[in-house]
């Protein structure tokens, strides 16, 4: 009797470690799949469309006011746009905005200097794409084509919008640069900006 309990009990422990075991195995799976899971929704957050909807707008309103505001107190490089007004912005990437030819965006000669197009281009693309939902990160390439000069006191308007998305990951963007001496003349095409950014990696690789 006695070996047939040692025998019986020898048998129990097998049968749960065998059971603790696939419980093991089959919670190492749950958490894998999980896993693979949680970086498919990661990857498609960061490189797929982003989210279009009340938030999104939002997002885009908040974005007006703020960035406006942060040109004017910024101690960067991008103070030098501190005279922007941004008249439009939304969840799509487009943005409109307009400023005067002065002050330290005017060269030597005293027309607007060819850095402060390509400042344009750069700064106002680069919060489209934040409004956009896209992660912004470095500039890969960005162009300019000039058309006209610009004479000190003039208003340039800025047009800029999200031309395509890829995913390696990559954001190329297309603004035009109009002017005008004064705001119900008649505006002429004085650039027109490319830009291509990256957009930041997801968290989870």
């Amino acid at each position: 009797s006695e070996r047939l309990a040692s025998t019986l009990a020898v048998e129990f422990r097998g049968a749960m470690a065998l059971q603790l075991a696939t419980r093991a195995a089959s919670w190492l799976v749950a958490l894998v799949a999980a896993w693979q899971l949680l970086r498919y929704a990661a990857r498609h957050v960061a490189y797929g469309p982003p989210p279009r909807g009340p938030l999104a707008r939002a997002r885009a309103r908040w974005l007006r006011g703020h960035m406006e505001s942060w040109l004017r107190i910024s101690s960067t490089f991008d103070s030098v746009l501190s005279g922007v007004t941004i008249e439009h912005i939304d969840e799509e990437g487009h943005i409109r905005a307009s400023v005067v030819a002065a002050g330290l965006l005017l060269g030597a000669d005293g027309f607007l200097h060819e850095g402060a197009l390509f400042a344009l281009v750069d700064t106002l693309t680069g919060m489209g794409q934040i409004a956009a939902g896209l992660f912004p990160g470095l500039t890969a390439e960005i162009s300019l084509t000039c058309h006209r000069r610009v004479s000190a006191g003039e208003r340039l308007y800025a047009e800029g919008r999200v031309v395509k998305v890829y995913e390696n990951p990559l954001v190329v963007m297309q603004m035009d640069v109009y002017s005008a001496p004064h705001e119900a003349s008649e505006k002429h095409l004085v650039a027109t900006g490319k830009h291509t950014k990256s957009m930041r990696r997801p968290f989870i690789e």
